[in-house]
């Protein structure tokens, strides 16, 4: 039954309604987690990404990683192989993501064809901004098995000056934002004074409850918004808005260049 519910969801969040795709040889990929905590931070993201790569192209639809995580796996890898598929024959050659697991998901079955980053490798020049001091680091569980992506997140939190005050701790001060057993409750209770730092959306929603808790690239890119866990049906509805949002950047793209080539075109009349 979660495997049918789970099959379902997705199908519902790669359609027309909460799915949105600008082709180009480079492509960012936001993943679901991000436009559904916050579309207007994802937007503004985008612009910033745009600004360091211009001619950026946008895909927002799901990768998958769902459906592996409730075992769907047939019905995972057709989802995967038609993602590939159409970003092959739309002559995408680079995706940037936001989402860890939709790194890992890349790696898995786009590697081979096409080039995997995260967007942090778009933002190494960024102008600094005031950084706080005393930060816990939560790396999240797509992140424990990728040193080099830890490594490179703390570097970038160097850079901006942020004071990481576990960064020599082997252990994790936390366990998975979905664990809510009495141990990782304790664990929670015991950072409520503190703030955390994370670089996963879901994990800022789930961990906001107890602790405040900020995304790096909210405090990279200047954003006070609180990132609260939300309903399914909250999440959809940001999804929607996040669409909406790139379609109407789109067609306001699309009157700029056709104004623009009035005024330096001759008259046809």
């Amino acid at each position: 039954m979660k495997k049918w519910f789970k099959t379902g969801e997705i199908k519902l969040k790669n359609s027309r309604f909460f799915s949105y795709r600008k082709s180009a040889k480079k492509i960012f990929y936001p993943g679901c987690s991000l436009p559904g905590a916050d579309p207007d931070f994802s937007l503004k993201l985008y612009r910033k990404l745009q600004k360091k790569e211009p001619g950026l192209g946008i895909w927002f639809d799901c990768c998958a990683k769902p459906l592996r995580m409730t075992r769907a796996n047939e019905a995972a890898e057709t989802m995967e192989q038609d993602l590939l598929q159409s970003m092959l024959a739309a002559g995408v050659e680079e995706v940037y993501t936001a989402c860890g697991n939709c790194f890992q998901q890349f790696k898995g079955f786009a590697a081979t064809r096409l080039k995997i980053h995260m967007v942090y490798d778009l933002l190494d020049e960024l102008d600094p901004v005031p950084a706080s001091t005393d930060w816990t680091i939560h790396h999240p569980c797509f992140a424990r098995s990728e040193p080099q992506l830890q490594q490179g997140v703390l570097r970038l939190a160097d850079q901006h000056g942020f004071e990481i005050n576990n960064r020599q701790q082997k252990d994790h001060p936390l366990p998975c934002c979905l664990h809510t057993n009495t141990r990782a409750q304790e664990r929670r209770r015991k950072l409520q004074q503190g703030k955390l730092l994370t670089y996963c959306a879901h994990c800022v929603m789930s961990f906001q409850q107890d602790i405040p808790t900020r995304h790096l690239l909210q405090e990279l890119l200047g954003s006070s918004a609180v990132w609260k866990k939300l309903t399914t049906a909250g999440l959809f509805l940001n999804y929607r808005r996040f669409c909406q949002h790139l379609k109407k950047e789109s067609q306001e793209g699309s009157l700029l260049t056709k104004t623009a080539s009035s005024k330096t075109s001759p008259s046809l009349r």
